[in-house]
């Protein structure tokens, strides 16, 4: 499991729950990050314990754990990445 997202995560509450960061105390617990980040962990866990009782693969629960362990950015793209290119 990954540390929760932190005050200091602006834009984790800005577009997926609420249309804007509203700067309350629990806002970091409950914003868009803090979200994303628990419901990434509850797949992870689940694959595992798919795994311990024989449902599911063992690489299985490796993949997801990995998959799930990035930080979440809910920004439609990183602010580094090039634009996409137009398409018609």
């Amino acid at each position: 499991m990954t540390a929760p997202a932190t005050p200091d995560d602006r834009d984790s509450d800005t577009g997926l729950l609420a249309p804007g960061w509203t700067g309350s105390p629990a806002a970091h617990a409950t914003g868009d990050s803090a979200y994303l980040r628990a419901l990434l962990d509850a797949e992870a866990a689940l694959t595992r314990a798919q795994a311990a009782l024989g449902l599911a693969p063992a690489e299985a629960a490796d993949a997801v754990t990995r998959a799930a362990d990035p930080p979440v950015s809910t920004s439609a793209r990183s602010p580094n990445a090039p634009a996409p290119a137009a398409t018609r």
